[in-house]
């Protein structure tokens, strides 16, 4: 390759690759976001290994626990299935109260409370995550 002198006289600019601090042009530099070819290459390289040590990680810590907590899932369900019981009761009780009105009440207020016990279970998972992240 020419030198650095040569390839300014013909008008071609010159930059170091950030890796191994060969001269390339500034094109390639551009292109390879600020490398050469070769390092960049490699480094995409290294990059795409480190992702597939990495998933290979996360695939272990599903085997050995899939990160939910139990009492978390179990929380949830119980909102939900309030949620769905509560909605039901109150379609059914229409009827069998004089007033529609306490019916909607009914249905409001289940949905009101699955919510907030919902959100406990969310809270709970959401402590679990922080106790393992602290455990890394």
């Amino acid at each position: 390759m020419a030198s650095k002198e040569e390839l300014k006289a013909m008008g071609i600019e010159v930059r170091e690759c950030k890796e191994c601090c060969r001269d390339i042009s500034e094109e390639e530099y551009k292109k390879y976001k600020g490398y050469c070819k070769n390092c960049y290459e490699e480094r995409r390289e290294i990059e795409r290994r480190k992702r597939e040590y990495n998933s290979e990680d996360e695939e272990f810590e599903e085997v050995e626990g899939n990160g939910k907590n139990a009492v978390a899932t179990i929380v949830k369900g119980i909102a939900v299935i309030s949620a769905i019981i509560g909605i039901i009761v109150g379609l059914v009780s229409i009827d069998a109260l004089n007033s529609g009105i306490m019916a909607v009440i009914i249905i409001i207020a289940s949905i009101i409370s699955s919510v907030f016990i919902y959100s406990l279970g969310e809270v709970v998972q959401k402590l679990q995550n922080i106790e393992d992240n602290i455990m890394k």
